[in-house]
């Protein structure tokens, strides 16, 4: 400290690179006095609840009664136990305060606040030279009589090495430290005739009080590094010099180490003045001064390691050829590892520098022999394959690197830039020549070769290389899982028709068993073969009763975003200026903690930085008051005795931090963002983004348990759904369809065999259930959501649409459309062309009619009828037929897809009111309800007990921003993590691999599946023969008759069908 005291004394006009030092002992040295501290306050906590437990009732009563006796004594022999006690009590010794951490740590604070706030011109290179004199002088001051200070100054400037001799000879006054300074401070004044002097009369390179244990040469290969960075900073920047601001990172941010992030390239990099004087000075070493050249720092490097981070190529040579041509021994010195595993060859790969890597790995100009590496010195292939440097590969490989070396996790530099996604060392690793990169090396935890990862991460670029370059599409991985099988799971559909093989279904069959690997790792395992083409009927898998909100309302918050397509942290924190280090700890180990004010559940905490999943991890609470909630967001240090005492504090007050969008409506962006403030200063210091979803209790008459019965019990051999109803209408089919999402296509699709019909709900504007498909109902002319619409406008869009082209009326009236609008037949079914052409005219600018040049329930296309409602759908439809329940509520990327207001009537309004009309009119009717957005399915699950849900997702065949619906591997998780029935996927991933089936199966849910590719009977014949539960279909009849057939034929035609493609 006495070190750092002095030199701080000076510090206004010492060199840059002195100060950058100076201020990177004093950072370590302050989270080196945190600890301590955090050590002594953890101590203190121990002791003091040892203690408390070691009083007791007992032990108090039986001080009381000590104490009255003694006092009694002393009165008889005038003594006092005051001053016996204060003899002999415990004294706090001086290694058991924190008085001395506490006070030199405020000393440090004291000393970063003085460089920050002290304004670092912009100075001229003679400017520094006359700075680093003058410091010298300084230096020099108290050890030299005042005569001889400007004389020495007078000839370091003129380069007066003689003059400084005689000097030296005649005074023989200093020695040792202040001569190693003076030879510092020529050398930066490129005074060589003095330096020489100099280096003649120096003993060691290395200072006593050195802070990093850097020697002149390390701290001269340093300076010249950091002068040939900042010059190709300012020419990229303009400014001649760019001033040094400090500020404390905060860790919470810091995610690589700073030697990662340069990449600052040695081309058309001119350091031939320092290189001169660097040169000079190598000459001029004595033997005995000959290994500073190859000595460690504090961090373990040699002057090597820091020409190779700083990308110097000259330099490099030129210590590589003075310690071979002295037979130092310096056998692999560019293969030397520092403290942290990194070698000067690691750091120039890690720069870039091409240069600079091609002399360390040449040990001579015309050496071509290639070199034995040692095998820690090859993980930087694996550096370059994770930084994408393609030209870095090809010149390891060329001196002999071995491109297929796996470090102990078992991965090789192939499997870290495709795990990477960095296309181009991929194909850089597939060209080498002599040493092409092998393809079916695996790494260690799940047997996963390059492929295989490349799948699971959805490149598919890479996955197509790797296949054309002849890796095995077949390949097994520990658990007995086929790489495509990984990539459709993860919703990669793309990707996985890469890798799949010709003929899956017969690798299927003669697959080997085993059991499942973690959902977050690979799949289940195989089907067993001996199960194959049989139905497979799982047992029931929820009860009735589960638990849900009576009479509190549920507040589930998600810290970040759900949205991939936001980017934003969701802790922030800004960086902190060295004049503000007393007041801040945002540069150590920090903590997040959440708790929330007028509500119940536990504080969560959470440490920084925070981790990618945290935003599928709801942190949840309950109130009976969500209006005087406060969400509370402190900021403290990790290893701090007690959290009572944050660094800085974000607060959310519920009730107003979303804006207003009108009565019963909300944004569907639910992201909220609030600043943390300072706890000290008030200031703002960073920002906290999370969303979160109010659930508030829904109450009716008809909810009740019944405990002997269990979800969807009937459905479980009942598999034929029929899709808005009898069927969508497609353009392509050619026969007469009815009117998809209408009471006669409901009708139509129970006679036909449906046990249950699925229909899209949505709500109008005046908050009435109505059934509905598309977000917009063009046939207005116009882009019209349904939630802008009331029930009256709505209904009054198919009356107009029935009455120019109906047929008379009979008499009597009694086919009528009444003017309550009350919902019956419709007068007429007919089919005329007139209408088609009229309808399309009528929507032809609309946005919707444009993208699908179809609307469903269109005249022209099938059999118009009336749009109805779900009360309507209720009363006419018979009870033995099951409703599938689907509901239509936009999520924000939909929202904007489609062009509408990102608002929608809100969340809460919008599930009670279809709740509601469901247990007014269920009377024992099999329900199910499902849904695309996931906050509709957890609100459903949370409001009442009975009807159990279904999550649908798109499982990759559609692009969705929700992380929660991009892939069938976060439906799996989700439906669990909310204690759904299962889920309604699309089919494509059980088609292409069906053991996916068993994976949803496995984790206790239903399984169900949508999209054309069921309406092929052998389709859903060999989905329900994997355990299946359910298809929804449009062709309910075909369908229906396919799967009737008997488990043996099924197996025969599917084997005869993969045979017939061999």
């Amino acid at each position: 400290m006495d070190s750092i005291s002095g030199q701080l004394l000076i510090f206004s006009v010492v060199d840059r690179n002195e100060l950058r030092d100076l201020v990177q002992a004093l950072l370590e040295l302050r989270i080196e006095l945190q600890k301590i501290l955090w050590y002594a306050s953890v101590n203190l906590k121990g002791f003091q609840k040892i203690l408390k437990k070691c009083v007791s009732v007992f032990f108090l009563l039986l001080w009381s009664v000590i104490a009255n006796i003694q006092c009694r004594l002393d009165k008889k022999l005038n003594t006092s136990t005051k001053e016996s006690y204060l003899d002999s009590k415990v004294m706090i010794h001086s290694f058991a305060s924190p008085s001395r951490v506490v006070s030199a740590l405020d000393t440090v604070n004291n000393w970063l606040s003085k460089i920050g706030s002290t304004p670092e011109p912009i100075q001229t290179e003679e400017e520094i030279r006359e700075g680093a004199l003058k410091l010298a002088s300084k230096t020099l001051s108290t050890n030299l009589p005042s005569e001889y200070e400007g004389v020495i100054e007078q000839c370091v400037n003129n380069d007066d090495g003689i003059k400084l001799a005689e000097i030296i000879d005649a005074t023989r006054l200093f020695c040792g430290r202040p001569l190693l300074s003076l030879l510092h401070r020529a050398l930066h004044a490129k005074s060589l005739n003095v330096s020489c002097v100099l280096l003649s009369q120096v003993e060691t390179l290395l200072e006593d009080q050195e802070l990093n244990e850097r020697n002149l040469l390390h701290k001269y290969v340093i300076t010249m590094g950091r002068d040939a960075r900042e010059a190709s900073a300012s020419l990229a920047n303009s400014p001649a010099l760019v001033e040094m601001k400090y500020y404390f990172t905060p860790i919470a941010l810091t995610t690589q180490a700073s030697w990662q992030n340069a990449n600052h390239s040695d081309k058309n990099r001119s350091d031939i003045d320092d290189f001169s004087v660097f040169e000079f000075i190598l000459s001029k070493l004595r033997p005995e001064q000959l290994p500073f050249l190859a000595a460690k720092d504090k961090y373990g490097r040699t002057p090597l390691h820091y020409a190779g981070k700083y990308g110097l190529p000259q330099v490099s040579r030129l210590i590589i050829a003075k310690l071979r041509s002295c037979e130092y021994d310096s056998k692999d010195i560019e293969e030397v590892l520092d403290n942290e595993g990194m070698s000067p060859i690691h750091f120039a790969v890690a720069g870039r520098h091409v240069k600079t890597l091609t002399v360390l790995l040449s040990r001579d100009p015309s050496d071509t022999e290639l070199r034995d590496f040692d095998q820690r010195t090859t993980s930087c292939l694996i550096l370059a394959a994770k930084s994408n440097f393609p030209e870095i590969i090809e010149i390891l490989a060329k001196y002999g690197m071995n491109v297929n070396q796996q470090d102990e996790k078992g991965d090789t530099a192939l499997m870290v830039a495709s795990r990477f996604g960095n296309q181009e060392a991929v194909e850089s690793l597939l060209s080498i020549e002599n040493h092409k990169a092998e393809l079916e090396l695996s790494e260690k935890a799940y047997n996963w070769t390059a492929l295989f990862i490349a799948a699971v991460e959805g490149f598919t670029p890479i996955v197509e290389l790797l296949v054309n370059a002849g890796a095995d599409i077949e390949r097994k991985d520990l658990s007995g899982w086929f790489a495509y099988e990984h990539a459709v799971f993860r919703g990669h559909l793309e990707c996985g028709k890469k890798c799949m093989p010709a003929n899956p279904h017969t690798l299927l069959i003669n697959a080997s068993a085993s059991s499942s690997p973690p959902l977050g790792c690979s799949p289940p395992t195989s089907y067993q073969a001996q199960q194959f083409g049989k139905n497979v009927y799982s047992d029931p898998v929820k009860s009735f009763g589960h638990r849900y909100l009576t009479d509190r309302t549920m507040i589930i918050v998600t810290m970040g975003s759900t949205d991939i397509r936001n980017k934003s942290s969701a802790v922030k924190l800004d960086k902190v200026p060295f004049v503000n280090a007393a007041t801040t700890q945002l540069d150590t180990a920090l903590t997040l903690i959440v708790h929330a004010k007028n509500a119940e559940g536990g504080s969560s905490i959470i440490d920084l930085p925070i981790h990618d999943n945290i935003n599928t991890e709801p942190l949840i609470f309950h109130t009976s008051d969500v209006s005087k909630v406060q969400l509370s967001f402190d900021i403290v240090p990790t290893y701090s005795a007690s959290y009572d005492r944050p660094l800085g504090r974000a607060i959310a007050l519920l009730s107003s931090v979303k804006p207003k969008v009108g009565s019963f409506r909300e944004n569907l962006n639910g992201g909220v963002t609030v600043p943390i403030v300072e706890k000290e200063t008030l200031g703002v210091i960073g920002s906290i983004h999370f969303e979160f979803q109010v659930v508030t209790p829904f109450t009716h008459p008809n909810i009740h348990v019944n405990q002997n019965t269990t979800y969807w019990k009937s459905l479980v051999t009942n598999k034929v759904i029929g899709h808005r109803g009898a069927g969508k209408n497609d353009r392509a089919r050619k026969s007469l369809q009815l009117g998809e999402n209408t009471i006669q296509s409901f009708i139509a699709a129970a006679n036909l065999g449906a046990s249950y019909i699925e229909f899209d709900v949505q709500l109008t504007k005046d908050h009435v259930p109505v059934i509905y498909h598309d977000f917009l109902v063009s046939e207005t002319g116009i882009d019209a959501p349904v939630h802008s619409l009331t029930l009256e406008q709505f209904l009054n869009v198919s009356k107009e649409s029935q009455k120019e082209y109906s047929r008379p009326s009979s008499p009597g009236g009694t086919d009528q459309i009444d003017d309550d609008l009350k919902f019956r037949r419709a007068r007429s079914l007919s089919l005329t062309p007139l209408s088609k052409r009229e309808s399309d005219e009528r929507m032809k600018f609309t946005r919707d009619f444009k993208n699908q040049k179809l609307k469903g329930n269109l005249r022209g296309h099938s059999i118009q009828a009336p749009f109805t409602t779900l009360e309507e759908v209720f009363k006419t439809i018979p009870r033995g037929v099951g409703f599938n329940i689907e509901c239509k509520y936009p999520m924000l990327d939909e929202s904007e897809a489609e062009d509408m207001d990102s608002f929608a009537i809100e969340l809460n309004r919008w599930v009670d009111s279809i709740l509601k009309i469901v247990y007014d009119l269920a009377d024992g009717r099999d329900i199910v309800f499902s849904s695309f957005h996931p906050d509709v399915c957890v609100v459903l699950s949370l409001k009442q007990p009975s009807v159990p849900i279904l999550y649908l997702t798109e499982a990759g065949t559609e692009v969705r921003s929700d992380i929660r619906a991009t892939s069938l591997q976060e439906a799996v998780r989700f439906a669990s993590r909310w204690n759904l029935l299962g889920i309604v996927s699309a089919c494509q991933p059980f088609i292409e691999c069906p053991r996916l089936v068993k994976v949803v199966k496995e984790s206790g849910l239903i399984c169900v599946s949508y999209g054309e590719r069921n309406n092929d009977p052998q389709n859903a014949r060999m989905q329900v023969s994997y355990g299946v539960d359910a298809v929804i279909v449009d062709q309910v009849l075909a369908v229906r008759k396919g799967l009737t057939q008997n488990s043996t034929g099924l197996e025969k035609e599917i084997k005869e069908s993969v045979f017939k493609e061999d």
